[in-house]
């Protein structure tokens, strides 16, 4: 098997419906439940914005000093840090919600939001867990997050929110590819690697 295939869950990813619009109150978060590793050129990306982050989240500079928020964990792996209360650096409150500064700068930057924000982070509540074959599904807990919901019974159907962030992931021609897998409601579907890029993946706290 190509080491870089990916079998994708098409029944539970369609089993979703996500809806974020910043986490209420002291609801379950997705920002302080995980612990989320980057690649280095997501890294580089996320440095280039912490400048702009650090107006929402005033803790990442020190007396004109950003800073260091990053911890290599492996070659080419970081993960990043976390405050007192285990949410990530980059949440701050807006109202009564907690939503995330990265995503902020790229719409406030007009650019793609995967050239700010983590690819775990733009999948959740999607995961690719690493195995003999590497899958495409949900989270174990996702049901415990107030953003996420259960399809109604039977209906084979793609979250255009989840739709749209598969994209901004893997590109149109998979999100389409999905798409036609879950109008044929196919459970799986399998994806050989040509197009697929190496993104990061969300590990439990401990």
């Amino acid at each position: 098997m190509n080491p870089q295939s990916l079998e994708i869950d098409v029944a539970g990813i369609c089993s979703v419906i996500h809806n974020c619009t910043g986490c209420p109150g002291e609801s379950k978060r997705c920002c302080s439940s995980y612990e989320v590793t980057i690649n280095s050129k997501e890294l580089q990306n996320i440095i280039g914005c912490i400048p702009l982050a650090a107006r929402f989240c005033s803790h990442l500079k020190s007396h004109y000093v950003y800073e260091n928020i990053f911890e290599q964990i492996s070659r080419g792996l970081y993960c990043i840090d976390t405050s007192e209360d285990g949410t990530c650096v980059f949440a701050y409150l807006e109202g009564n919600r907690i939503v995330c500064s990265l995503h902020t700068v790229a719409e406030q930057l007009g650019i793609p939001i995967r050239k700010a924000k983590p690819e775990s982070c733009l999948l959740w509540p999607l995961a690719i867990f690493e195995g003999e074959t590497r899958i495409l599904s949900i989270h174990d807990d996702a049901f415990e997050f107030s953003c996420n919901t259960r399809n109604a019974k039977g209906r084979f159907s793609l979250c255009p929110s989840m739709a749209k962030n598969i994209e901004r992931v893997f590109g149109v021609e998979f999100r389409y590819e999905l798409q036609d897998a879950a109008d044929k409601r196919l459970h799986w579907m399998k994806d050989l690697g040509v197009r697929q890029r190496k993104c990061g993946i969300f590990f439990s706290s401990p």
